[in-house]
């Protein structure tokens, strides 16, 4: 008797562990969301939690055998959390909690949100860099890929000293957010995840993205912000979320942590239209907005996919100059986040300077675009006056002025390393 309840006990295990599926508890408060499942360690002290939005639109999941591949943390909903479990119950599940929308996702989208979902604190780091890692999911896949029912979702920071907001939810090289149109079937595929047609593995939204980061650089020891929000975009039909890796959010060092995840920002392949955007301008809104017009009473086949920038064979020669470079110039390249040359690069000043009776020269900076504005125009600028002042101790003669541009003035699309790498410069111009 007692090896038969042994066995019937293995079997309701076994059970169990084949048939879970994601569970969603709405219970918890919002503190212990995030102080609890969130934060990952003591790199930051945060306080002053806040919540918007309806009590059973955010909780605690815990997912096992599912197709998230994560194992627990938070999920904000523009529907009810629970709904979220699943099994599918098919396309098109909805749950309208009749709330408002969300100013900064309309300004974001460009169109009205409703159901507007969210939770801030603010905090101080140890280090100079914060992440933490999301997955987005949505109803809206993949029926409505292409349309203007393109749900969105923010993680808005600000620095609480200078007011200066911006989303770290976006496609990594741009700040184009993630969005249903911007990660499908059909764009940035290998980052999307359709939900299985085996029912012992799915969860209720019929697709989603694969863990993304989101990070910013901050300052140590200054005040900031952040705020998790998500919304239905055109109508308050067909919900979507956003799961919060538990333990994820931390802050570590800026140069530890591009080392580390160095083949995620590879593996997005940016298409045309995405590089030429790197601001949230009408191009963006375009883009979340797609003109396709759309009832969610019929299907919606979506866009065809659109040719992929070709992909750069591997090189670890340094970058030549790129071809936009004047004749009368020449080009000086940088490591990562460093303000001295390459070994060698000064000998370029040498060649040209031998060549020409020259007078003065304009020397410009430049950085790739990772990181923020406010620090990489002072990385320009320390690029920029380290070669001025070299020039100005070995050719005193010279006249030199200078300028820094930030990652305004991109020499090369930011699609992999090797791109990045030739962003990382000094251009100095003979003045004619």
């Amino acid at each position: 008797m007692k090896h038969l309840l042994s066995f019937i006990s293995l079997g309701v295990i076994f059970t169990i562990t084949v048939y879970s599926q994601l569970k969603v508890d709405t219970y918890p408060t919002e503190q212990f969301m995030i102080t609890h499942m969130l934060m990952g360690d003591s790199t930051t002290k945060i306080w002053n939690v806040k919540f918007h939005g309806t009590h059973g639109a955010r909780g605690v999941f815990y997912s096992r055998n599912t197709i998230i591949p994560i194992e627990e943390g938070l999920i904000i909903s523009s529907g009810f959390a629970k709904s979220a479990s699943g099994p599918n119950k098919g396309p098109g599940y909805t749950t309208s909690n009749r709330t408002k929308g969300d100013l900064e996702l309309e300004t974001l989208a460009g169109m009205k949100t409703y159901d507007a979902t969210w939770i801030s604190f603010e905090f101080e780091a140890t280090h100079n860099l914060i992440r933490f890692n999301y997955i987005f999911a949505s109803e809206e896949y993949p029926e409505y890929v292409g349309s203007t029912f393109n749900d969105v979702f923010a993680f808005f920071l600000q620095d609480l000293q200078t007011g200066e907001t911006k989303n770290l939810a976006v496609i990594p090289n741009t700040d184009l957010p993630i969005t249903v149109n911007n990660i499908n079937h059909q764009k940035h595929s290998n980052f999307y995840l359709a939900n299985p047609t085996d029912k012992k593995t799915q969860i209720e939204f019929d697709g989603m993205t694969k863990p993304l980061i989101a990070f910013s650089e901050v300052l140590p020891g200054n005040k900031y912000e952040i705020r998790i929000v998500v919304a239905d975009v055109g109508d308050d039909a067909f919900d979507s979320g956003v799961f919060l890796e538990g333990k994820s959010f931390k802050s570590e060092p800026k140069e530890t942590f591009f080392e580390e995840n160095t083949e995620y920002f590879e593996a997005f392949t940016l298409e045309e239209e995405e590089i030429a955007s790197t601001v949230v301008s009408d191009i963006v809104k375009t883009e979340l907005a797609s003109p396709v017009q759309t009832s969610k009473t019929e299907t919606t086949q979506g866009i065809e996919p659109k040719q992929k920038v070709k992909s750069e064979p591997k090189n670890n020669s340094k970058p030549n100059s790129p071809s936009t470079v004047k004749k009368d110039s020449i080009v000086l390249y940088f490591d990562f986040d460093q303000s001295l040359p390459i070994e060698g690069e000064y000998t370029k000043i040498k060649s040209l300077l031998a060549q020409k009776n020259v007078r003065s020269l304009s020397v410009i900076g430049h950085t790739d675009q990772l990181g923020s504005d406010h620090y990489n125009i002072e990385l320009s600028q320390n690029r920029a006056v380290t070669i001025k002042k070299w020039i100005e101790k070995n050719y005193p003669q010279i006249e030199v002025t200078v300028e820094w541009k930030s990652f305004h003035q991109l020499a090369q699309n930011q699609n992999n390393q090797k791109s990045r790498a030739k962003n990382r410069r000094v251009v100095i111009y003979i003045s004619h």
